[in-house]
């Protein structure tokens, strides 16, 4: 099961994501109004990013 824990990060809000209570990766806001997940352990995010929050949650579920 996916779930999500917000945060503040450098004066910005992010949210970590947990796959069976387990760390996998972090949402954060790449300064165009935009979202994109990033993986934890890598430094470039996967795919492109979207425009919401809800958006990158609604991709990872999909894929899950």
């Amino acid at each position: 099961m996916i779930t999500y824990r917000q945060r503040t990060n450098k004066n910005s809000i992010v949210e970590d994501v947990f796959l069976d209570g387990t760390k996998v990766g972090t949402i954060y806001p790449n300064g165009r109004d935009l979202w994109h997940y990033q993986p934890k352990g890598r430094g470039n995010p996967p795919g492109d990013s979207l425009p919401s929050v809800a958006a990158v949650k609604r991709t990872l579920e999909s894929m899950s």
